[in-house]
Formats: structure tokens, sequence, C-alpha cells
């Protein structure tokens, strides 16, 4: 196959070509380390929590990593997010299209 061939549904203006390169295997590993980041120090390079979570296999969706924080850890989470906005962000990582997930966090951020 040549290169040509290769790219020309890239060029595509049907938008189910764009999906169909661009869709990502799950959108709540985008989420799960901005949540992280609320739960460890700024200067941090180690795995937060909800990280370690998912690499250890203990939790296979965010909603389950959120619930399997300890309290004092959903304490400190919530103490900087609301649970309105968590819900949300739980719910926009569960999106199926790159579309809908970067246009639903724009809306959450606005």
């Amino acid at each position: 196959m040549s290169k040509d061939l290769q790219l020309r549904p890239l060029r595509s203006s049907r938008l189910e070509n764009h999906q169909r390169f661009f869709i990502l295997p799950s959108f709540q590993f985008i989420i799960s380390p901005l949540l992280d980041r609320l739960l460890t120090e700024a200067n941090s390079t180690n795995s937060g929590p909800i990280e370690k979570l998912f690499k250890s296999g203990k939790v296979s969706n965010l909603r389950e990593a959120i619930l399997s924080l300890t309290v004092s850890q959903r304490k400190q989470l919530l103490a900087q997010i609301s649970e309105t906005s968590l819900q949300r962000l739980i719910s926009i990582g569960q999106e199926s299209t790159q579309i809908l997930f970067w246009n639903r966090l724009l809306a959450l951020g606005q």
C-alpha cells in the first residue's frame, strides 16, 4: 500500500473517517492524571493513587478508582473539586469519541 493511499482517509471531510483514526481506547486515562494531581504534591514525579489502582489491575474504570480511594483521599479530592464536577469528569471520561470528550471537557471548564 502506498503512502498516499494510507493518508487518503485523513484528507476526507467525512466525520466517520476522522473518528476512525482518532478514537482513543479510553479517555479516562486523560482524566485520571488530572485528578491524581489534586491528590499528590505539585512537584511529585511518583504515580498518584488513581494511576496506581489502574496499574495494579484492581479497577477497570475511573468510577471504581474513585470509590477505591481511601476515605481521606476522597475527602482531599472533594475539598478541591465539587462532587458535581467530579461526577461530570467521570462521565466525560466515558465518552466514546474524541469530539464529544473535548467538547464536554471544554464546557465543564467554561
